[in-house]
């Protein structure tokens, strides 16, 4: 039974992760904002392994990778290789690119990605009020010198150097305002409650900086919706390694 999923060593923690874990990566995968189904994203709701065990997420991960891998590539060339798409480093490559963001191609996929959800996230910040700047520094439990976003996003970074869960919780930000800007999803109800006001406050302006991305896509790869689902993934792997 085909999965189309191409062996990658940056999708393959997917099958270390729980049915929560997956479940709005793969929400984001298959609805949209109201709701309703998308009619580009055929393969996963169709498949033996889906109808057979949804919600599951866990018993089909690869078929949920695949879609990843086919949906950030160009169509064309995705028929090329026999229904398969491309691998996930080259897929996070062209989202950086879309958010212009310069990068080492050559890094570890890790740190790209806390270079990407660290960019995204000081983003973020450049729209908050000083209230919810003082949110945002309770929740992640910083003292910064000054209420201003630059001593906040400061501040933030200095802790992430020796603190792998603040950035789980930076990349768990980024991650929700990408997955309420694509499917009208988040996290809230799965974080601590002391914690929320971060998603709350960040998620707007997150959505936002998504909201920037022109339509038009030269790779040719259904990005509007994989852009969100790249998000989905950074934070799932932060969580992953971070429980390691």
């Amino acid at each position: 039974m085909s999965t189309y999923y191409r062996p990658d060593p940056d999708l393959d923690f997917l099958k270390e992760c729980s049915n929560e874990d997956l479940n709005i990566l793969v929400h984001v995968l298959l609805y949209d904002r109201e709701g309703k189904q998308r009619f580009v994203v055929r393969r996963l709701p169709n498949h033996p392994l889906y109808k057979q065990h949804a919600p599951n997420h866990s018993l089909y991960w690869e078929v949920i990778a695949g879609e990843i891998q086919l949906y950030g590539s160009n169509p064309l060339a995705a028929i090329a290789r026999g229904g398969r798409g491309k691998h996930y480093i080259k897929i996070l490559g062209d989202v950086c690119d879309r958010f212009d963001l310069r990068y080492n191609p050559n890094a570890a996929t890790e740190i790209i990605e806390r270079e990407l959800y660290s960019f995204l996230f000081t983003k973020s910040l450049q729209r908050l009020s000083k209230a919810n700047l003082e949110a945002v520094s309770a929740a992640f439990g910083i003292k910064p010198a000054s209420m201003n976003q630059l001593a906040v996003n400061v501040a933030i970074t200095e802790a992430m150097r020796f603190d792998d869960t603040i950035a789980s919780r930076v990349a768990l930000c980024v991650a929700h305002g990408a997955a309420m800007f694509a499917s009208n999803v988040g996290y809230l109800d799965q974080v601590p409650e002391a914690f929320r006001p971060a998603l709350e406050v960040t998620e707007k302006p997150l959505m936002v900086e998504f909201d920037t991305i022109s339509p038009i896509n030269l790779t040719g790869s259904a990005h509007w919706f994989m852009i969100p689902v790249v998000m989905q993934v950074i934070y799932l792997r932060t969580k992953h390694l971070t429980q390691s």
